[in-house]
């Protein structure tokens, strides 16, 4: 039987000059905590969309969302333990 573990990861907003319309909102989520870690200079990190494109090249797969947290959304991701 397979046995899996589990990464949780909260992403926030991050305040960016000229929030307009213009702003995608790839561009101001970005990872805060990871398995309720706070990670370093978060705000300088990578933004959302390059977060999952680098989760999946490291085995991670979405498995679900969460409440939202700090205004901002939790996923939930998953890979086999080795």
């Amino acid at each position: 039987m397979e046995k899996w573990e589990y990464l949780v990861v909260e992403f926030s907003q991050v305040e960016k000059k000229g929030m307009g319309i213009a702003v995608m909102a790839d561009d101001i989520y970005r990872a805060h905590y990871e398995n309720g870690v706070l990670l370093q200079d978060w705000q300088e990190g990578p933004t959302f969309r390059r977060y999952l494109t680098d989760a999946g090249e490291n085995g991670w797969e979405f498995a679900g969302n969460g409440p939202p947290k700090h205004g901002g959304v939790t996923c939930v991701f998953k890979r086999i333990k080795e």
